[in-house]
């Protein structure tokens, strides 16, 4: 599917992006794709000191709103692991919080904060872990969580520090984008 396809949500009634045609939701909100039972789910998370959630389905082209987040914050990083949505860090101020949702019942789970506290940063899941990457203000600071042991491990900091990067990860490695 293709995002320009997709009918906007609330948002809360503010403006930042254009979304089939409508505006929608509040500048930053965070947008990810959950391969549950089929169809997939397309979740847009947060947004500027929100604790929104909606949920897309490609099927009945409807968002519905689902279960606020614990924390309000926007400029935070979401990835998925094992079906389940980690929204990490954000801005309200800089916060460390790191929530699961899990999709299947609508729940939210406060997990271990980040050592450093930091919004506009880059999420992503590689090999069952998750990984914490620059942030504002500027950093260079790479961090992984350990779900299963609950452990945050600092990594070899970035050469160049930036906020609001992307992070992703593809055949085995962890990139950084942009910031």
């Amino acid at each position: 599917f293709h995002i320009s396809a997709v009918p906007s949500f609330t948002g809360a009634g503010r403006v930042c992006v254009r979304v089939h045609g409508r505006h929608v939701g509040d500048s930053p909100i965070s947008i990810q794709v959950v391969d549950g039972p089929p169809p997939p789910k397309l979740y847009a998370i947060g947004g500027r000191f929100l604790n929104v959630v909606e949920r897309y389905d490609l099927t009945t082209e409807q968002w519905t709103t689902m279960s606020p987040m614990p924390t309000a914050h926007g400029g935070l990083g979401v990835c998925v692991i094992d079906g389940q949505l980690y929204a990490v860090g954000g801005y309200g101020p800089n916060i460390g919080t790191v929530e699961r949702y899990d999709p299947e019942t609508d729940r939210w789970t406060t997990l271990k904060p980040m050592p450093t506290a930091r919004g506009m940063l880059g999420v992503c899941a590689l090999d069952g872990l998750l990984y914490a990457v620059g942030g504002y203000p500027e950093m260079n600071v790479i961090e992984r969580y350990d779900l299963r042991s609950d452990t945050w491990t600092t990594l070899k900091p970035m050469p160049t520090a930036c906020f609001g990067v992307s992070a992703f990860s593809l055949d085995g490695l962890l990139y950084a984008v942009g910031g």
